[in-house]
């Protein structure tokens, strides 16, 4: 096999793994980290990195990372701006693995609300969900590994912005269950 094969192989897993690899370490470990948000109430802190980073090819601008009281990372969330597609998701279970929830909006249940104010537009949605598959367009998709889970929020068609947010938590740090 060739070498040069070899190393970018090596590059692209090294560079696409790092974002999990973060949670518990210390945020000073963590280089270009800058605080942006003491929550006393919470004891948790949000520190932004603004550097133009890839994940599994995608780039994305910004990283948060919320710490809890003894500065350690909880959460790591980014964002594409854009709604992932098919191959993007299917290279996030060639990494991951088969998720182990994703979850839509039940149809018959949902009700929308749109308040068109101070020249901005938002969007609430309420009503039940359901078990969604990839095709289906689905809102949230859940991994849960051994010590963190990924949670993936993809944005909708009819959003004002088209994008993807996704977060590597603590196990134990905000879970979402059905």
């Amino acid at each position: 096999m060739n070498t040069n094969f070899i190393a970018i192989i090596a590059l692209f897993m090294t560079t696409n793994h790092s974002i999990q690899g973060l949670i518990g370490t210390h945020i000073n470990e963590v280089s270009n980290a800058i605080l942006i948000q003491d929550e006393s109430f919470t004891s948790t802190k949000l520190y932004k990195i603004n550097e133009e980073k890839v994940f599994l090819g995608k780039s994305y601008n910004s990283t948060f990372i919320t710490t809890n009281k003894e500065d350690l990372v909880e959460e790591i969330a980014i964002s594409l701006m854009e709604i992932i597609d098919k191959s993007f998701y299917e290279r996030m279970v060639e990494v991951y693995g088969v998720p182990s929830l994703m979850l839509g909006p039940d149809k018959s249940t949902v009700d929308m609300i749109r308040d068109r104010t101070n020249a901005t537009e938002s969007a609430q949605f309420t009503g039940n969900l359901e078990d969604y598959k990839f095709e289906d367009k689905p809102l949230y998709i859940l991994w849960e590994k051994d010590h963190y889970s990924i949670k993936v929020v993809l944005g909708m068609e009819t959003d004002t912005f088209h994008s993807t947010q996704i977060k590597f938590s603590n196990k134990n740090f905000l879970t979402f269950k059905k």
